[in-house]
């Protein structure tokens, strides 16, 4: 079968991610990380043209990684630019997507009971995930605290939530008033498995750090729906 050029940008989305190096590499080239400066760069001279594409091709064909919008410090594209998110799973539009949510979310939050509960993220998202949790707490009576673990299996450098790691978080939460219960984006599990990256099964979780694990679906209904879950099994 023969595609021509218009028929393969009709048929494929493309996206560009930042490079992640990990603590692993020996031997290897020299290669430098993407920082702020150079996300700045890269969107002033990419966002245009991904812009250009979606006028002339009718739909968005170029999608540039939430990454390098949080790295950059600049505001991300309007949703509408990332189309039906083909690319989500690839870290483009994840954090758009959350924000948009968030809001109708926040519209359904109600008084759920008073508690301390830790919800644990990656680096990167830290930002975006802890003023929705504030917004949570004001209005549920809930003392929801994020955390942002720092990838220790895979390197500093790699901050994305879906890569942390079972032994991170409990490295991260020795000594940590973690409250009532902790609560676990399903990114972070092995999709079917119920274990981490690194093969720490949630049970283990639980008696590492000694209180319940919950998880929820990585959305901002879904860490409301688990608090409320949570609340109701609380005595009155």
């Amino acid at each position: 079968m023969v595609f021509t050029t218009s028929a393969l940008l009709e048929r494929f989305r493309l996206a560009v991610v930042p490079l992640g190096l990990t603590k692993h590499r020996q031997s290897l080239p020299r290669l430098a990380p993407v920082d702020g400066g150079y996300a700045r760069n890269f969107i002033s001279m990419w966002q245009p043209q991904a812009e250009a594409l979606r006028k002339k091709l009718h739909h968005p064909f170029l999608f540039l990684a939430d990454e390098f919008y949080l790295k950059a410090g600049l505001p991300f594209p309007a949703i509408k630019e990332y189309g039906d998110f083909p690319q989500i799973e690839n870290g483009v539009g994840m954090v758009p997507l959350f924000m948009k949510e968030a809001v109708q979310a926040l519209k359904r939050v109600r008084p759920i009971g008073v508690f301390r509960a830790t919800v644990v993220t990656g680096v990167s998202s830290f930002e975006v995930v802890s003023e929705f949790l504030a917004q949570v707490a004001a209005k549920s009576g809930v003392d929801v605290v994020p955390l942002a673990v720092e990838n220790r299996l895979f390197g500093p450098s790699i901050t994305v939530t879906g890569l942390v790691a079972g032994n991170d978080i409990a490295s991260a939460l020795a000594g940590y008033d973690i409250g009532s219960c902790l609560l676990v984006p399903d990114v972070m599990l092995k999709e079917g498995e119920g274990l981490f990256l690194d093969d720490v099964s949630l049970d283990e979780l639980e008696k590492r750090i000694g209180c319940p694990v919950l998880v929820f679906d990585s959305t901002p209904g879904g860490c409301c729906k688990a608090l409320r879950t949570f609340g109701r099994k609380l005595p009155r």
